[in-house]
């Protein structure tokens, strides 16, 4: 036991996790610099280490609680006094925040990125008291003065000056800073002393969720015992009783999420109020749960069950919408009768500076569809039979029949085209019974199979112990880790060609078998490959490999740092190319329900930003280099050896 406590002291805790990652920075990174560096150099072989290392560490759940500063200080970062951190700075990069300023959700500070064969590396100044906006990315080398407010969703290059109001991909001023904010200092929130301990009770609670979740299928494998105990008979009662110990660990969590979530659900009050309150405790606590949901149960999302689920949590949806994983859910979001919401829309019903906190309503209408990664701000109100598109930053205020892209918002015309209702909005009952039991499988089959490839680690583990001693072990375990990785990534590769062959152009109306095939594929790769491996292989040899097997067409020395490419067959990767953080390889669209696919081909040596996306039938040209957010827009056809940037993209 007390060897079993120093190991979650160190491992586990969120202060242990802190600790090897700072540990791990000052020997790494102790002198970055700014600068251009080989793309295939020792530096990014460090930073590319240090990366992996804080997501496996996990410690995104500090950010927006009231030791986010300390731990950005750890890692070298300068913070100055009353900085409010929504985000952490990488421990990658090199930040600096002045006094008051106001960090939300989910910016990307990381001050580096990939373009064609170079590294470039610059340092992030973040004046005092200024307000940015989630979802925004920050180039290397910008500089935002004191004052100044940066939107949701703004793409930041070179300097802002204070006191100024900037927006779009790529920036550039709209007004002037502060123009929607009182100009009075907030009020003291009440018992501001208590909502500082609860946010220790808050990074508690999500580390004791899973072991809660976990806890009917211990008490299961114990009803079920053998009466001789031992590794292999324990290890073969998991393997046997796998499905039934994913079943109840799924459902056990779905429950407990949804449920705490409804709790605290009426302490989201809103209108205008302090940013360190009851409110912002219960936003900051809510979407942490739901976050940590959007990974354990990612198969869970875009199915028949989503819409109870998300009833059950307080989360108003109507009926025949399609929810996929949709960041900032509560009960102030809200979605009318057959919407759409693709990947990673953003629902911000809540923003923040200066001490302020507003939280307003986000409504979505009927009929309306909400492309990935959307970006929706408080007091927006989507209409009926609108159309919000890929990386978009919709418009607070819009007419019924709307189509919007871009940021900028852009007013696009549009002619729908809808398919067989009968198999888009009004599914006949047979389809909904196959599509519950396809997405039945879809949930379980993953979890099982990651269940039993536990299981096989317990028992290989134990049995090195107890043959060869603990050190032996330790020293194993790597390789034993290793091994389930590549037998995960193995079975989704076995899963794809098993259950969906090969992609080809094409259009396929939801419901349909061919889509449901389709999702099987998309959860295999999040739950097995991913976790087990892929996740931590990001930017490695490793995932060109994994690509050419699952169909898709890489070359030589290709650095892809992402997972979001889906129809494998259908992309095509060119030798020295760089696919960077969180971008975007669109092989296909689901405008009014309709799975439409097509080919995604990025040239020799070309390179596609940060968050950046490209839609299907498009073409990276050799050479060309797409900058970050940047949409190019399904057909198009960029000229090798170019520079675009911009939503959709334009010439830089």
């Amino acid at each position: 036991w007390g060897w079993l406590a120093a190991a979650w002291l160190v491992f586990a805790s969120a202060p242990g996790r802190s600790l090897i990652v700072v540990a791990a920075r000052a020997v790494l990174l102790r002198r970055l610099r700014p600068g251009r560096y080989p793309r295939r150099g020792w530096l990014l072989c460090r930073i590319w280490f240090l990366e992996r290392l804080a997501e496996l560490c996990r410690l995104d759940n500090l950010a927006g609680t009231p030791w986010a500063a300390r731990y950005a200080r750890w890692c070298g970062h300068q913070v100055g006094h009353g900085a409010r951190l929504g985000t952490l700075p990488p421990a990658t990069s090199l930040v600096s925040v002045g006094a008051g300023a106001t960090i939300e959700a989910d910016v990307d500070m990381h001050g580096w990125w990939i373009e064609g064969d170079e590294l470039l590396v610059g340092r992030i100044h973040v004046g005092a008291g200024v307000r940015l906006g989630a979802r925004s990315l920050l180039m290397p080398g910008c500089e935002i003065q004191d004052g100044a407010e940066i939107e949701p969703g703004t793409v930041v290059t070179g300097v802002v000056p204070g006191g100024v109001r900037w927006s779009g991909a790529p920036g550039a001023q709209v007004g002037q800073a502060g123009e929607r904010w009182p100009a009075l200092r907030p009020p003291a929130p009440r018992r501001r002393r208590l909502w500082r301990v609860m946010y220790a009770v808050g990074v508690l609670g999500q580390s004791l969720v899973p072991l809660l979740a976990a806890a009917p299928g211990i008490a299961l494998v114990l009803v079920f015992a053998p009466a001789v105990w031992g590794a292999q008979s324990v290890a073969v009662e998991m393997l046997t009783l796998a499905p039934l110990l994913a079943t109840s660990f799924v459902v056990t969590y779905a429950v407990l999420v949804a449920l705490l979530a409804r709790s605290l659900s009426p302490l989201i009050r809103p209108g205008w109020q302090a940013d360190e309150g009851a409110t912002a405790w219960a936003l900051w606590f809510t979407e942490a749960l739901m976050a940590a949901s959007r990974e354990v149960l990612f198969p869970l999302y875009s199915s028949v069950f989503t819409r109870r689920w998300l009833a059950l949590a307080g989360v108003p949806v109507g009926r025949r919408t399609e929810l996929s994983t949709a960041v900032g859910m509560n009960r102030l979001t809200s979605f009318a009768q057959t919407s759409f919401a693709a990947d990673d829309v953003v629902l911000a019903c809540a923003r923040a500076r200066d001490g302020w906190l507003h939280v307003a309503p986000v409504e979505v209408g009927s009929r309306s569809f909400l492309g990935n990664g959307a970006i929706l701000l408080d007091e927006t109100r989507i209409e009926d039979d609108s159309l919000v598109g890929v990386l978009t930053v919709a418009p607070r205020t819009s007419k019924s029949g709307s189509s919007w892209l871009g940021a900028p918002a852009l007013e696009l015309p549009r002619r729908a085209e809808p398919g067989d209702p009968a198999r888009t909005t009004h599914p006949s009952r047979l389809l909904v019974v196959g599509r519950t039991l396809t997405e039945l499988i879809r949930i379980l089959l993953p979890a099982s199979m990651s269940a039993g490839l536990a299981a096989l680690v317990f028992w290989s583990l134990d049995s090195i112990g107890a043959s060869d001693g603990v050190w032996v072990m330790a020293a194993a375990a790597p390789i034993v880790l290793s091994a389930a990785g590549v037998a995960a990534t193995i079975l989704t590769i076995t899963i794809k060609w098993v259950v969906i062959g090969r992609y080809r152009p094409g259009e396929h109306p939801l419901w349909s078998w061919f889509v449901w095939r389709d999702e099987i594929i998309n959860s295999a790769q999040e739950q097995l490959a991913g976790s087990w491996l892929l996740n931590t292989a990001l930017g490695t040899p490793l995932m060109a490999l994994y690509l050419r097997l699952m169909g898709a067409k890489v070359g030589r020395n290709v650095w892809c740092e992402t997972l979001t490419i889906t129809e494998f067959d259908l992309a095509r990767l060119g030798d020295n190319c760089a696919i960077n953080r969180n971008s975007v390889v669109e092989t296909h669209l689901f405008h009014d329900r309709m799975m439409r696919i097509g080919p995604a081909t990025v040239g020799a040596g070309a390179t596609l930003g940060p968050s950046a996306a490209m839609l299907p039938d498009t073409e990276i040209g050799e050479g060309c280099s797409v900058g970050g957010r940047s949409i190019v827009m399904r057909g198009e056809r960029l000229p090798a050896h170019t520079r675009w940037h911009g939503a959709p993209v334009v010439a830089a």
